[in-house]
């Protein structure tokens, strides 16, 4: 088994070609929660054609929580320059998934889950050197355990301000 995983792997290492990598790290305001603004983190790594953006989002009270966590891969573009920084532009496609306990005092917990699946757009401004502001969104359309909800076209969606650095 091993002998076939490292044929693989020398296979993808010598047809790929060259490229630049990058990875950011940022963190930012996020409208997972409900309308409440709450601070979230966000991870990405990419090339020049194509990046995966992670985010995660969280609130607990003695009343309820709820956490919120996003994946998207895009196929990405030079957009052009801003004033004294270039934009970067991505389409793809995101998946949201968050989940949502409520805890009443004279009921039992109720939780709640939602998956969803659909198109995601992003623009990310490089300020200076390594740092950027970038606007990240997901529009799912529910393919969760309700069935009833993707019959019905429930959506969920999710927008990340974000201020980071990449490396």
């Amino acid at each position: 088994m091993n002998k076939i995983f490292f044929f693989l792997l020398g296979c993808l290492i010598s047809f790929s070609r060259p490229t630049s990598a990058s990875i950011q790290f940022g963190s930012g305001l996020n409208s997972a929660i409900g309308g409440r603004t709450v601070p979230s983190i966000n991870l990405g790594v990419g090339t020049d054609s194509f990046e995966v953006l992670t985010s995660s989002v969280g609130v607990a009270t003695k009343a309820y929580s709820h956490s919120a966590y996003s994946l998207g891969g895009y196929w990405t573009k030079k957009a052009g320059d801003l004033f004294f920084g270039q934009v970067v532009s991505g389409f793809g496609v995101g998946a949201i998934y968050a989940h949502r306990t409520f805890k009443d005092m004279t009921a039992a917990e109720e939780k709640k889950e939602d998956f969803a699946l659909g198109p995601a757009l992003f623009s990310r401004w490089k300020l200076a050197g390594p740092f950027f502001i970038s606007v990240e969104g997901i529009v799912g359309i529910n393919v969760g355990s309700h069935f009833g909800d993707f019959i019905a076209m429930n959506y969920r969606d999710q927008v990340n301000l974000i201020i980071g650095f990449e490396l």
